[in-house]
């Protein structure tokens, strides 16, 4: 029976053109795209009374931005809320929000659904099916993978990313095989007879394919339920094809169980989903590498609070919670992308920073722990050196000591190399920490060095250490003009590497913030001439240059060689930049190599893929799906490869195997046998789409409306490879066969009778490899010779197999890494790009002057890792992962202790696993839980190269048990050996018995101003506060009476206490209300009656678990504080009749944050926060030195609901 399923919904971004507070609380304020003055909260509402008017209306509600505060706020619709989940007439979305899967790292996308998945399940007795990404701006290539070991069975999403049936099963890496939707999530229709008509015309693409169901949704962007819908379901069923209110889920489920009937089937690929508004990659640039410190400092202080647990210490949950939190808030599709309006964007980096700052709080507070429990006696000064990662690793480290001249040693007295900078009354001490254990530590030694040794300076232009010789062009404005490694040349004759160009774009281009769209006028580094200066020790050398871009800005680059460490490193800063015409202003740096005969490989979120180059050279042109200039612009997690990777021999020439259009006759048996080679193809990295031989015109041209997004054979704008396969006759085959000497084809059917397959790889536009099969045996055949072949990544062929041209393919390669700048590209002659930043309009407006936060002074820093062989045997990814976690290392006193001077924690082996997370289970806080039982430790680990490996345990804890367990970490069955598959992600639970040798209580548990405002969107504030709101007051005007209401949103705990209520110039009818409530349960008390024009505030306050919290209510207008900044002081003036208290934020570029947060890319620190009170009527004076401030730097005042920014 034909059916289709429509889902009624409004599409939540939390912040966009207008900020958190607007969005969620609506007004006539809202931004044109809204189309009506409705916020989140009403929306919510307004869903659920259609629920309660039409019995047969069902919706979709599903990011935690909003739920989250609705559950708080109208405790008396939880009932209600379950009650339709229980009907599955509410779907929940799984998630925490619709994160921008191409900017997080792969675990924030987990814990983004673990988050989402455990208050969805605990509060509203919700198990949700369907992922629902829709609005984000292209996905992950293992989404399958991850979404399926999550417990989802589909994926829908909107964005009409090219290459891709309606619907589909999709082919991670791994090869996972997930169901996926693609249609558009907005539907807006004038009355039913519209909306018949126009689902009847879309749902012809899909019966021309067999299926005969369809999924579809009414609604948009805040939009609230259509009028005229309410009341009219059964209409609906009463149609030529049965239209059924619905969640997503029951059509997921209902597609799942007719394939299995055998009523129709999906087609399969493994094509990249990555390009889309690919600009985000950039805009904003900031927010992406603050992003990235935020998310590598966050697990390594999961990681070692977790030990620090196993031996005594409490677990920090509510720092690491609040942290994670607030990662997840900013990580949505409208905010870590830049597409933010400038308000919005202040917020971001405030919660940035926030994050950060409590996550370093306990890695510190940690790790001091761990030393206190190490024996570090012996001669000098004891520096304790932590390794984070699930290898034994050797890297730089740095540590503040009084002044003097020191060397690093060992216990053994054996020395290490070091050089000490002078600062002031300080000196800081950089050295090379050797051998540090997996997820462990080593001790070593600062003392007094007899001979100093001092650093030479001097204007030489060459450097080196064991495994690199640069040399750079002074006037070529700095460039590097020989990189050598192990004797090869890496630079192309007559170009550079780390050469600075400023691209112009065209700044009326279409959605600025989103995409990218050059002009062609460009100025580079290498057309001044610069200052180049050296400097050795015997840790490093390195070449400090300094030039210009023109008039446009100056710039500083560093280039460092470390002795002992197998990569390059650079320090890039943009200094003084402003923009000087109405053209915007691209900056990125270049490496141009010497690589032909090779395609990139890019990091994506647990594995790497293969990806195309540009068609031109710098030139960069997009619009949404749409790529204007044939480049090859893509976002990269850590690091891309231009280098060797899979490739297909003949003889001594080879060609390599990228992106891939498969491409069959309209056989079902062809079709069928597809997954056997798209596996193999996806586990070495390679993607692959299926098309028909003829394009398959005739269904699709009597077709009016398509959701499907394919290009025809001839387009190759996302192809670098094709395969053409008969059974035996494939009408694309037999063009390519027309084209090859008549012997070569008559020897290929020769093969076909011969061994009932032919198979033989030609060069055309696009290199294309035709196999040829008498029957499915004979494909069958040379499929399982294909995958054997990809075990080492070569498809040997004999030369009679081959129609190619001579090209050797390198045995080496280069990596590039980032910290956070993922916006990557590699130009057709072998150039990689790197991109820092671009100018860009705002999506919103809100300031009353230009903010330009590229302008200024910023910093970047990147590393090259050239290197033999395949990225897959240089460790490609270990070298990146290295560079981003780094070493950590305290300086302690001598004294005894439990531990030895060297020692791994836990141990995964001698592998190329990777490690993710270590961890207690769960995330407790989500729900909010009350009784948190740490419980087990969960292990997650990853196979990043496409090759399977094995690995065991090693604990220094005893293990009790282990069970492996999927994503959302529920147990699935107890283990005894560890296998990992091609780019699989897997997920154990450790019983660890706790080695308890002291305690400690972390210092963070509740946030730095008191009484926490409950209403944190109002404060733009980002996610709830510390603890997440485990006990919520809020006051409600009601007609003529006002209301508290008390909710505990605790699952398993039951809560009792006390709110305190005071007020101005409302009288109440009592101060204090008592509560004593069950899990989840809530309860209404009546305080005062009041009149439409009366003038006042009421607060209340009360206590939870060591944090206060308030809610206020204003009746009547809140008049704003006067404020102003000069001569580093703030000045507040309170104009109300009632006391007024608040905070002080400064959002500042992340170079700004303190060399605490953010390492290397630190120029100083500006103040974070600052409470103030102010009387009624009076004024308060905050002194704050800015002396740093920077030309975006903004003053946040937050309080009683309402915020002001300021620049001062």
């Amino acid at each position: 029976m034909k059916e289709i399923y429509l889902v009624p919904h409004f599409h939540c971004d939390p912040v966009w053109i207008a900020d958190q507070n607007m969005y969620q609380e609506g007004g006539e304020d809202l931004p044109r795209m809204t189309r009506h003055p409705l916020g989140f909260l009403d929306l919510v509402k307004s869903y659920l009374d259609c629920c309660r008017k039409d019995e047969d209306y069902s919706i979709l509600l599903s990011e935690l931005d909003y739920l989250k505060p609705y559950w708080d706020i109208f405790p008396e619709d939880r009932e209600f809320i379950r009650y339709l989940v229980s009907r599955k007439r509410l779907d929940l979305g799984g998630s925490y929000s619709e994160p921008n899967e191409n900017s997080i790292g792969e675990e924030a996308l987990v814990r983004n659904i673990l988050y989402g998945m455990t208050f969805h399940r605990l509060q509203c007795g919700a198990d949700p099916k369907v992922y629902l990404p829709l609005d984000v701006f292209g996905h992950t290539i293992q989404l399958s993978q991850i979404l399926k070991k999550s417990g989802f069975l589909g994926c829908v999403w909107s964005k009409r990313v090219v290459g891709f049936p309606p619907v589909f099963y999709h082919m991670s890496l791994d090869g996972s095989i997930l169901p996926h939707r693609r249609v558009d999530y907005g539907g807006h229709f004038q009355n039913m007879d519209v909306l018949k008509e126009d689902l009847s015309l879309r749902f012809e693409e899909l019966e021309s394919m067999g299926i005969d169901i369809d999924l579809r949704f009414i609604g948009g962007d805040s939009d609230p339920p259509t009028d005229w819908l309410t009341g009219r379901t059964k209409e609906l069923k009463e149609g030529k094809i049965p239209i059924f209110l619905s969640g997503p889920g029951r059509y997921m489920e209902e597609l799942r169980d007719r394939i299995k009937g055998k009523r129709f089937s999906i087609p399969y690929t493994s094509r990249d989903m990555a390009f889309y508004h690919i600009g985000t990659s950039l805009s904003r640039a900031e927010l992406k590498i603050a992003n990235r410190l935020g998310e590598v400092k966050l697990l390594k202080a999961e990681r070692f609070a977790t030990i620090s647990y196993l031996f005594g210490a409490e677990y920090p949950h509510k720092a690491l919670d609040k942290a994670w939190r607030q990662l997840l808030f900013n990580q949505h599709h409208d905010a870590i992308t830049g597409t933010s309006g400038d308000k919005p964007y202040v917020d971001l980096m405030i919660g940035y920073r926030e994050s950060l700052r409590l996550s370093t709080s306990i890695l510190n507070s940690s790790l001091e722990f761990l030393t206190s429990l190490i024996d570090t006696s012996g001669q000098g000064i004891p520096i304790v050196v932590f390794n984070s990662l699930n290898w034994k690793s050797s890297d730089l480290c740095s540590v503040t000591l009084p002044v003097g001249s020191y060397k690093i040693v060992d216990r053994k007295g054996n020395a290490y190399p070091s050089v000490s900078i002078e600062k002031g009354d300080k000196v800081e001490v950089i050295f090379r920490g050797d051998d540090i254990p997996p997820l462990g530590y080593r001790v070593f030694f600062a003392v007094p060095a007899i001979d100093k040794k001092e650093t030479v300076r001097d204007k030489g232009t060459t450097i080196e250490n064991e495994f690199y010789r640069i040399e750079v062009d002074p006037a070529k404005g700095g460039r590097i003009r020989s990189l050598v490694y192990k004797g090869r040349e890496f630079v192309r004759d007559g170009k550079g590497m780390n050469e600075l160009v400023l691209l112009k774009e065209n700044p009326d281009r279409k959605e600025p913030s989103w995409e990218v769209f050059t002009t062609g006028e460009r100025i580079s580094s290498s057309e001044f001439p610069a200052e180049v200066k050296r400097e050795k020790n015997e840790l490093y050398e390195r070449l400090i240059i300094e030039g210009r871009i023109g008039d446009i800005c100056k710039f500083k680059q560093i280039i460092t060689l470390y002795k002992g460490i197998e990569r390059i490193e650079f320090l890039t800063d943009i200094v003084d930049y402003k923009k000087k015409s109405p053209e915007d202003d691209m900056f990125v740096v270049i490496f141009s190599t010497n690589l032909d005969n090779v395609l990139p490989t890019f990091e994506d979120r647990f594995g790497a893929l293969t990806r195309r180059k540009s068609k031109g050279y710098l030139d960069f042109r997009t619009w949404q799906w749409r790529n204007y200039s044939n480049c090859g612009m893509y976002p990269a997690y850590r690091w891309v490869d231009l280098g060797p990777s899979v490739t297909i021999r003949v003889g001594s020439s080879s060609i390599p195997v990228g992106i891939t259009d498969i491409i069959i006759p309209h056989k079902r048996e062809v079709e069928s046998i597809l997954p056997v080679l798209l596996k193999p193809l996806a586990n070495r990295g390679i993607t692959a789409s299926i098309k028909y031989d003829d394009n398959d015109r005739e269904r699709r041209s009597k077709l009016l409306s398509e959701d499907n997004t394919l290009p025809s054979i001839e387009e190759d704008i996302f192809t670098t490879f094709r395969i053409s396969i008969g059974l035996p006759d494939n009408t694309h085959l037999n063009k390519c066969l027309s084209k090859l000497p008549k012997e070569m084809v008559e020897r290929f059917q020769r093969e076909i009778e011969k061994k009932g397959y032919g198979i033989l790889v030609m060069e055309e536009d696009v290199p294309v490899l035709l196999i040829s099969a008498k029957d499915m045996s004979g494909l069958a055949e040379v499929f399982a010779r294909i995958d054997k072949d990809l075990e080492d990544r070569v498809i040997d062929l004999s030369e009679e197999e081959g129609y190619i041209s001579h090209k050797e393919t390198p045995s080496y390669g280069l990596t590039l890494i980032n910290r956070g700048n993922i916006g990557n590209s590699v130009e057709d002659d072998g150039t990689i790009v790197l991109f820092l930043q671009h100018t860009a309009k705002w999506s919103g407006k809100h300031f009353d002057f230009d903010l330009i936060p590229e302008e200024g002074t910023h910093r970047f820093v990147y590393a090259i890792y050239p290197h033999s062989n395949t990225w897959v045997e240089a460790r490609s990814y270990r070298r990146a992962i290295e560079f981003n976690f780094g070493l950590d290392a305290v300086v302690t006193s001598s004294h005894s202790g439990q531990l030895p001077e060297s020692y791994s924690f836990i141990n995964l082996g001698d592998n190329d696993i990777v490690l993710t997370a270590l961890k207690p289970e769960g995330a407790p806080l989500a729900g909010p839980s009350g009784n948190i039982d740490n419980g087990d430790v969960i292990i997650r680990v990853y196979e990043p190269s496409g090759r399977d490996a094995h690995f065991n345990i090693y604990s220094s804890f005893p293990i009790l048990k282990v069970s492996k367990a999927d994503l959302m970490e529920n147990e699935i069955s107890p283990v005894n050996s560890f296998h990992l598959t091609p780019f699989s992600i897997e997920t154990y639970k450790l019983s660890l018995k706790r080695n308890p040798l002291r305690y400690l209580e972390y210092d963070i548990k509740a946030e730095p101003h008191q009484p926490v405002y409950i209403r944190y969107w109002r404060h733009n504030a980002g996610a709830s506060p510390i603890g997440n709101l485990p006990v919520v007051a809020s006051l409600r005007r009601e007609g003529e009476k006002i209301s508290l209401y008390i909710a505990n949103d605790l699952t398993d705990r039951r809560v009792s206490g006390k709110v305190h209520l005071k007020s101005f110039g409302i009288e109440l009818d009592k101060n204090e209300v008592e509560f004593d409530l069950y899990p989840s349960a809530y309860a209404t008390y009546e305080i005062a009656s009041c009149k439409e024009d009366i003038y006042g505030i009421i607060e209340a306050i009360w206590e939870y678990e060591g944090q206060s919290y308030k809610d206020a209510l204003i009746l009547g207008d809140l008049k704003p504080l006067e404020v102003s900044f000069r001569d580093n002081e703030v000045h507040i003036f309170n104009p109300n009749h009632f006391e007024v208290e608040g905070e002080l934020i400064i959002g500042a570029p992340l170079e700004l944050w303190g060399r605490e947060l953010v390492g290397d890319l630190s120029f100083g620190s500006v103040p974070e926060r600052f409470n103030f009170y102010c009387a009624p009527g009076d004024k308060c004076t905050l002194k704050i030195d800015l002396g740093l401030l920077s030309s975006w730097s903004i003053l946040k005042f937050a309080y009683m609901g309402k915020v002001l920014y300021l620049k001062p």
